[in-house]
């Protein structure tokens, strides 16, 4: 029958055999090279296993046999200390070829919340010394590797989640909207509606019905549901399905218009309704979410491609919703021109838009120095059509600038062979030819970037213009140039 000593000494000889074990692979990790060639020479015969003290009833035995050591009780694993616990002599003569713990070595247990000065010794005698010829590998294959996947699978996941509650806000906004301001102005009649505004309610809303039924019913659910199958959202983003932000964007000028004009009309119903946002703050929501989705997509991507899995529909995705914000852009600018002469969907897609250093246009007869004229504008590029404006400043911090048509250039009058360019002072000039009318403008970029993106797009839509010319007049020219004929 084993007695008490016996059982003391067995319960140690466990805990040091542990502990050792522990602290020689944390050796082993800076003395990798050294150490591991001793290691393969000690005498010893290697140990079976190597672990960290992980069962607390190993513990709870040894402080229950251990009392004349006066262990604080109620220790388990993780009130140890192996760092600091266990002092290792290593041999520092150069015929030493075992590694082991000297006769007079002592373990200290230190518990976490217990002062240095309370600790206790536990001897050894040379039966309980311990050689370490089982640790012969290097530190990296023994650390922990992170697994990537699951790293940035949990960031993939965040980020959708951000997506989702970041679209409820934008559903209840869109809410204020649609049954808040709407349903007043058609169902109220306590409060009186402007005689100018009369009619014209659909101008300051917009289809912002249509979106915001589309994202309630249709887009969040199916958001939500891509927490558990995440692979699935990029086929939410297409163009067909956002195509109406360009539309909203398009008629917001005309919006703002309305909204600053009959300005104490939408105070009293947002007092009415108890809302903190202004209808105008809360009619910016769309323009602001279609431009952040593609942020969010980012960084879904980023997770995605580092995860190693498919990333093609959310990469489709973010090109979807970086191109869509610029078409709506592109167009809340085109729905600021004031006076355009003609309608703006006659004019074809927009191509650019930017300000501009341009002169007005004069007969390529005239004498005149037309670099002293030269003037900031707005200047569109449509596929008809290039629009030149004047520029209005906004009103104040709340408003946009609007845009005054000054004069235009018809991309079929314009003379392919007459573009000429000038890459060292960032100009190009234009030369329009109708009815032997000839009329020159000269454009200056800021810089050699901004030169090359108008070059190469009033060249496209020259070229195109070409080849509708082309196709009109021999048919069978067109079909032998159209690479997809052959």
């Amino acid at each position: 029958m084993p007695t008490a000593l016996s059982v003391i000494q067995t319960e140690i000889n466990t805990v040091v055999r542990k502990l050792v074990n522990t602290l020689a692979l944390e050796s082993s990790r800076s003395h990798s090279g050294d150490l591991s060639s001793r290691l393969r020479k000690t005498r010893a015969p290697p140990l079976t296993s190597i672990s960290p003290i992980e069962d607390d009833s190993v513990i709870a035995r040894l402080v229950q046999h251990v009392a004349p050591i006066n262990i604080v009780s109620g220790l388990t694993a993780s009130d140890f200390q192996i760092p600091t616990a266990l002092s290792v002599t290593t041999p520092t003569t150069d015929d030493t070829s075992t590694i082991s713990l000297p006769s007079s070595s002592t373990i200290t247990v230190i518990p976490n919340d217990s002062p240095s000065e309370q600790t206790d010794e536990i001897s050894l005698n040379d039966a309980d010394q311990t050689t370490l010829s089982s640790l012969t590998t290097t530190t990296t294959a023994d650390e922990p590797v992170v697994d990537a996947r699951t790293k940035y699978g949990a960031k993939r996941r965040h980020n959708i989640m951000e997506l989702i509650e970041t679209e409820k806000e934008y559903v209840k906004d869109l809410a204020l909207i649609v049954e808040g301001y709407m349903n007043v102005i058609e169902n109220d009649k306590d409060i009186k509606k402007p005689t100018g505004l009369i009619g014209r309610e659909r101008v300051v809303f917009g289809n912002v019905q249509r979106i915001y039924e589309f994202h309630r019913d249709t887009f969040l659910p199916q958001l939500e549901q891509c927490i558990e199958n995440p692979n699935t959202l990029g086929r939410l983003f297409t163009t067909n399905r956002f195509s109406p932000y360009v539309r909203y964007c398009e008629n917001k000028p005309r919006s703002e218009y309305l909204v600053s004009e009959y300005h104490d009309y939408f105070e009293e119903i947002r007092k009415k309704l108890g809302q903190k946002l202004l209808v105008s703050d809360l009619l910016i929501k769309p323009v602001q979410r279609i431009m952040r989705y593609q942020l969010l997509l980012k960084e879904i991507l980023k997770s995605t491609e580092r995860m190693g899995d498919e990333s093609r529909a959310i990469r489709s995705a973010l090109q979807v919703m970086i191109e869509v914000p610029q078409q709506a852009n592109d167009m809340m600018n085109v729905g600021r021109i004031k006076d355009l002469p003609t309608n703006v969907h006659q004019l074809g897609e927009l191509k650019l838009q930017d300000m501009l250093s341009v002169s007005d246009p004069i007969s390529s007869k005239d004498s005149k120095d037309i670099e002293k004229k030269f003037k900031e504008r707005r200047v569109f590029l449509f596929q008809q059509s290039m629009i030149f404006c004047d520029e209005i400043p906004a009103k104040d911090k709340y408003s946009s600038p609007n845009y005054t048509y000054k004069y235009e250039l018809k991309i079929n009058k314009l003379q392919h062979k007459e573009f000429k360019r000038n890459k060292e002072l960032f100009q190009f000039t234009l030369v329009e030819v109708d009815a032997g009318n000839t009329r020159r403008v000269m454009c200056q970029c800021k810089d050699d970037e901004q030169y090359e993106l108008w070059v190469t797009n009033v060249n496209k839509v020259l070229q195109r213009q070409m080849d509708l010319i082309i196709a009109l007049t021999n048919p069978t020219a067109a079909l032998q140039k159209d690479p997809r004929s052959k």
